[in-house]
This record gives structure tokens, sequence and C-alpha cells, in this order.
């Protein structure tokens, strides 16, 4: 069977993640410069990634979960934060070495997915940071899912849209972005929602590789996530 999708870590923040860069330690070349060629670019994002995600690294403030997914067997997903272990159910497959940063699990894009044991998700219109190294050749998929379709904006889905790109759902209403994922490579992806008092669906920003999403499409919706089932990847 051809595998449908391939994720490696995923994270969830109870609070908008915010990046500040120091000046460069190369005096002449940009601030955000890390690599040493005067060039801010993906380069640069992927050593602050390496070191953010070392775990010599202290914990994010603010970090509820956190899934690597990056055994080499087993039917269970170890979460190093809250102690919420992912069960897998169908056959996702573990791939030892192949990840963006060691391991992965595969999916089958039909009936694989990993359950977080005990945890709903984050309800209401509370703020939010999902993120994920995603790879998919597919054209379409739910990448994280929680909550229910009981009334408007009860549901939490981040997915991949019809068109190839990353979209955020909730009942009656979703935004999509620009930038094609479903190209087989590697892609990081971060969802944030920051809570003001009532957030909709238009103030979701979608980030893919470090950088915003334009926004391709979007119906808007007040946001109220229910806890329901326990929270769902793939």
């Amino acid at each position: 069977m051809t595998r449908g999708w391939r994720f490696c870590i995923f994270g969830l923040w109870m609070a908008c993640l915010g990046m500040v860069f120091c000046p460069s330690a190369f005096s002449d070349c940009p601030a955000g410069d890390l690599s040493g060629d005067c060039i801010v670019d993906m380069s640069d994002l992927l050593i602050f990634a390496d070191s953010w995600l070392s775990p010599s690294q202290p914990v994010h403030e603010g970090l509820v979960a956190r899934w690597r997914l990056d055994e080499s067997e087993g039917e269970t997903a170890a979460e190093d934060i809250s102690g919420y272990t992912g069960q897998l159910h169908g056959d996702p497959q573990w791939m030892a070495g192949w990840g963006r940063y060691q391991g992965a699990l595969s999916f089958d894009g039909v009936d694989d997915y990993v359950e977080a044991v005990g945890f709903k998700g984050i309800a209401g219109g509370a703020s939010r940071t999902c993120s994920a190294w995603v790879n998919t050749d597919k054209v379409t998929g739910e990448i994280i899912a929680w909550g229910n379709n009981t009334s408007n904006g009860t549901k939490w889905v981040i997915r991949l849209n019809e068109t190839g790109v990353l979209r955020t759902e909730v009942y009656n209403g979703y935004v999509v972005g620009t930038t094609l994922i479903n190209d087989g490579e590697w892609h990081h992806i971060v969802i944030v929602l920051n809570d003001d008092g009532s957030p909709t669906v238009g103030e979701i920003e979608l980030y893919v590789d470090g950088r915003r999403e334009a926004i391709g499409s979007m119906a808007d919706q007040n946001i109220n996530t229910a806890l329901s089932e326990d929270m769902r990847i793939g």
C-alpha cells in the first residue's frame, strides 16, 4: 500500500509562540544570520530549529504536548511534556532515520492515526500554536484534529486542502493558504491563534517553512472549540 503521510515532530502550545532573534554574531551581516553567509534564509531557520528542538534545551514555556514520533517500533508514541501517550491505530509504519529529525511515522491516508490518550485538546477560543513537520504527495488528508461538529466553531482541524495547500477549519468556517506542501518534501507548518476575547477564523495565522502564508480563501466563523474525543494526529 502506498503510504500517504509522514510526520516527525508535532508540538502544541497553549500560548502563541514568539521568536526573537538576537543581533547577528557576524557583525557585518544582518540580524538573524546564524550560518555566517550574510543571508537570512532557511539555513538559519534550520540552525535555530536544531537548537530549539535539542533535548538539552529547556522546554519552551507554555508547551502543552510534544510527540517526537521518532520511535523505531511499537504501538505507542511517547509524549515528553505531559505524558499523553499516543496510541497507534490502523497500521502506521515507523520510519527510523528517515524523518526531518531522526525518525518519522508514516500513515496510509485512509485509516491510520495516533490517538493522544487522555488529551482532549485546547478548549473554547483559548490561544494555541500547533506545529509539525509533514511530508506527503497526496491531495488531501487530516494532520491534527479535536473537538466535534455539534455547533458552529466547535471543531479544530488542521489538514491538507484538496488543492495541496495548508488548511485550518472549524465547523462551518475555514482558512486556506497558498503554498503547495504535497510535493513529497518535508515542510514545517505552524498554525497560530491568539485569543483577543472573541477569536474568529479570520484571525488564524498560517506559516509554512518559516514564512507567513498569504490567504487563498476564507470563510469566517467564531471559534469555540469543544472538548470531546481524544485529539488525533493523522
